[in-house]
This record gives structure tokens, sequence and C-alpha cells, in this order.
């Protein structure tokens, strides 16, 4: 799965979730990294296999 569809479907993860908007842009930014830097590449496997359970 790409990066902007596993984007996505946390994001509308997070949209079911009672709290404050802040917090789940905050997240959304920091997935966004941890999937598309190479530092976090060995992470990826792993980020993919939480979002998409």
């Amino acid at each position: 799965m790409n990066t902007k569809n596993l984007l996505e479907k946390s994001n509308r993860g997070f949209k079911t979730l009672k709290i404050d908007q802040k917090f789940k842009d905050s997240a959304l930014l920091h997935l966004e990294e941890w999937l598309s830097q190479d530092l976090y590449k060995d992470y990826r496997p792993q980020i993919e296999h939480i979002i998409n359970s």
C-alpha cells in the first residue's frame, strides 16, 4: 500500500477518536514522516501492519 493510502486509512481511523483535532493532525504528520523518510524505512513494515490491523 502506498503512503497516501496508508495516511488516508489512518485519518479515517483517527476521525473516530474523541480527542482534540490538534492531536490527530500531529499524529498524521508524524506518520507521514515515518512512512516516507529513509531513516525509518526499517520500521515501515511494522507501521503498515499496525495501520492495516
